[in-house]
């Protein structure tokens, strides 16, 4: 999005959380029991099956992971400490033994070898888990998992990433939350991120696999599946740089799952577009940031980037932002969630607004702010360029006069969308002036009204209110 398409779509939201004018409430701080630091992550799941959006805190290299249980309106109970093995890495949320509970999988490990294993903790589905589980897989310094059905039996496999013998494993689930060693594959040097999904649309999951540091090959190997727990030992690759991390969802809505990654060593961020068939384009996404997590951040069905800006001139942080999926490969100007920290976002009370939670070392805790969004109750008609909109409000027929002619409206559209950016009404212009039956729409309240040029770029917005 351009600076003034920008400036039009920020100040028509002005008034609405969510969009560009944040309001949180005051921060909370949770005391976690371990000693947290920088390297610490938040990974969210329910944990008691109350269909409430707990969190748990991954301790770096420790032996600890901190639960939080959440109370249903953004709050928390007191932490609880579940101890795993030393070294703790990497950690991936599922149902393992088909329980409906949710189980966790760490990888433990680090470059001497002490340890290096993975530990399975299955869940209660009260917030207490069995005791612990280990496996040994194939290779050295086991770094990163992720989790899936890779033999089409109905029950979560995973597949652990090998920084120090170069390929990936398999760990196969033998239907009641425990595995067995299955097959292991040769990548490129250092393996780091690794995700599953289905790349080339044979219902078989895929892998993955981002690679490389200085002096070697840096790249993401992608190995697609064969349904039956193998893959096709001989993969695709794609130059990126040292140490990508990955993650998969469907960017473009258009062909199947794309990968995400960002590159922390330099800053950036892209996509790898798939074509459908499992072969990739890389897009760019944002320099100087790195993007930690995806979401849809303003329920428009486009995926949506949390990342955290560089400063390049100054070598530090700024802060960590959302930036929005604007659909076609461009992406909108980042705006600033919290300029202290590096967080992630989840829907942590009972509204449908994402909230944010981050590790604070110098509390020692866990801090939580929630969105606040009071919909606004009356609307002074405001104009952004010529487009004309009335009678406003309206409760049954809306005129929208784009002040534009045959010429200048070529491939031109109009497009509704609601307090929560979901489009209610679209459609390509024929008229200068549009009707549109507002009485469709769905709630009272206010709306926005946006004029899309042929390349779907917001050019004018008005708003009104539908009673």
């Amino acid at each position: 999005m351009n600076k003034k398409c920008t400036f039009l779509f920020l100040l028509a939201l002005c008034s609405l959380s969510g969009f560009a004018q944040l309001n949180w409430t005051t921060p909370v701080n949770y005391a976690t029991p371990t000693t947290t630091n920088t390297d610490d992550a938040i990974w969210f799941g329910d944990f008691n099956n109350d269909s409430k959006t707990d969190m748990v805190v991954r301790h770096w290299f420790t032996d600890k992971l901190t639960l939080f249980l959440n109370n249903g309106d953004g709050t928390f109970n007191t932490a609880s400490t579940i101890t795993s093995n030393p070294s703790l890495n990497d950690l991936v949320l599922a149902d393992f033994n088909n329980d409906t509970y949710l189980d966790i999988a760490v990888t433990n490990a680090d470059w001497y070898a002490s340890y290096d294993m993975l530990s399975i903790h299955l869940g209660n589905g009260d917030g207490t888990f069995q005791p612990i589980a280990f496996y040994y897989g194939s290779g050295s310094y086991q770094y990163t998992l992720d989790a899936g059905d890779i033999t089409g039996d109905g029950y979560k496999d995973l597949v652990v990433s090998s920084a120090g013998w170069d390929g990936f494993s398999i760990l196969v689930n033998n239907g009641d939350g425990t595995f067995s060693n299955g097959n292991s594959y040769a990548s490129t040097h250092e393996c780091g991120s690794i995700k599953l999904a289905d790349f080339n649309g044979d219902t078989h999951l895929d892998v993955a696999l981002g690679n490389g540091s200085s002096g070697w090959a840096k790249q993401i190997d992608v190995f697609f599946g064969n349904g039956d727990g193998t893959f096709n030992p001989t993969f695709s690759s794609y130059p990126t740089a040292n140490h990508p991390q990955l993650m998969v969802c469907d960017v473009d809505n258009q062909h199947g799952t794309d990968i995400v990654f960002d590159i922390p060593d330099n800053h950036v961020s892209y996509y790898l577009k798939n074509d459908g068939l499992g072969a990739f384009t890389q897009v760019l996404i944002k320099n100087n940031y790195d993007v930690t997590a995806v979401c849809d951040w303003n329920n428009d069905n486009k995926i949506d980037f949390v990342a955290v800006g560089w400063d390049p001139i100054h070598n530090t942080t700024t802060g960590t932002y959302i930036i929005l999926n604007d659909g076609a490969d461009t992406f909108a100007e980042p705006l600033l969630l919290d300029a202290s920290y590096k967080g992630l976002v989840a829907k942590l009370d009972a509204d449908a607004y994402f909230d944010f939670a981050y590790v604070n070392v110098a509390q020692q805790a866990v801090g939580v702010k929630l969105q606040i969004v009071t919909p606004p109750t009356s609307v002074t008609q405001t104009t952004h360029g010529n487009m004309l909109v009335y009678p406003n409000p309206a409760n049954d027929v809306l005129y929208i006069n784009t002040c534009k002619n045959s010429e200048t409206r070529t491939n031109y559209s109009i497009k509704i969308v609601n307090t929560l950016g979901q489009t209610v009404f679209e459609t390509v212009i024929n008229n200068q002036l549009v009707s549109v039956d507002v009485s469709t729409l769905g709630a009272n309240g206010i709306y926005f009204i946006q004029l899309m040029d042929q390349n779907g770029k917001i050019q004018e917005i008005s708003k009104f209110i539908r009673e």
